[in-house]
């Protein structure tokens, strides 16, 4: 069903590795028209707190009022979403009406066809909003002089993300750069490997290979640019938004995406801003009370 409503195969693949939730504390709810599969709705249960994703297609309505009887059945104090499953972020928020019709990027969900209305008239209120950008790209890195001075300067190197079979230093800078969450972020970075375009995609380092940042491409949609909080994290993200331009350039890419980008995360809003990146869709996650 992923692929007739206008996922891409890559997506339709990681969507069926959610299937591993069903469970007593999961369904999957298919609404249908003359008697074909019309539109669906994933829901679950963790925490004592109910969950969504895949609020796609038609019957919107049906499938909440669904969800709802069971996650009362469930016991569950409220509903939150659409968040994927895994917890990855990809799928975050469902697209907001009234965007600028520009192409939707990859792991992102579907266009609004109603799901926003319906879920407003169920009376889901907002809670957090995530803004989608496009940054058109310039036929010469306007990033590279400085990026270059500083990475001599500071003994920083940047390379392509590698994905081998024994050795990938994507996973070795999430695992070094996440914290307490570093075995999460690992099998996510791990899953995601597949989809993601190693030819846009780098890591950052210093001169003993500790990682200071990565970014993450899939196709020409920038989804992760992430940096350390030291005093190498600017520094670093120049390297990383350098190295995406000059690979884009090569490659004739003359459109990009920036998202998905939280309205609350200043840093990463101001950074899409100040790449001339302009806004073309917006994504809410909702939440409703059930007690």
């Amino acid at each position: 069903m992923s692929e007739s409503l206008g996922y891409t195969k890559a997506e339709s693949k990681y969507i069926k590795g959610w299937s591993y939730l069903r469970s007593k504390n999961a369904a999957y709810l298919i609404a249908e028209n003359n008697g074909k599969p019309s539109g669906r709705l994933f829901t679950w249960v963790a925490g004592g707190k109910g969950y969504f994703a895949l609020l796609d297609g038609e019957g919107a309505e049906k499938l909440i009022y669904q969800m709802e009887a069971f996650q009362r059945e469930q016991g569950s104090a409220g509903i939150i979403g659409p968040i994927a499953p895994d917890g990855s972020g990809w799928f975050m928020g469902q697209r907001l009406p009234g965007d600028k019709g520009a192409l939707r990027g990859e792991f992102t969900s579907l266009p609004d066809v109603g799901q926003c209305a319906a879920l407003s008239s169920m009376r889901y209120a907002p809670l957090n909003e995530f803004a989608a950008f496009e940054v058109k790209i310039p036929a010469a890195n306007p990033y590279k002089k400085a990026a270059d001075r500083f990475a001599q300067r500071l003994n920083l190197r940047v390379e392509n993300v590698r994905r081998g079979l024994f050795s990938s230093n994507i996973t070795d800078a999430v695992w070094q750069t996440s914290g307490e969450h570093k075995m999460i972020m690992t099998r996510l970075t791990e899953k995601l490997l597949p989809t993601v375009s190693t030819r846009h995609s780098f890591v950052v380092f210093d001169e003993k290979r500790n990682y200071t940042g990565y970014a993450l491409t899939l196709g020409s949609r920038i989804a992760t640019i992430y940096t350390v909080d030291n005093a190498f994290r600017h520094v670093s993200a120049l390297l990383l938004v350098s190295a995406i331009c000059d690979s884009f350039i090569t490659s004739g890419t003359e459109t990009a995406e920036l998202s998905v980008i939280n309205r609350q995360n200043t840093a990463s809003m101001n950074l899409c801003q100040g790449l001339g990146g302009q806004e073309k869709a917006g994504y809410m996650v909702y939440n409703k009370n059930l007690t």
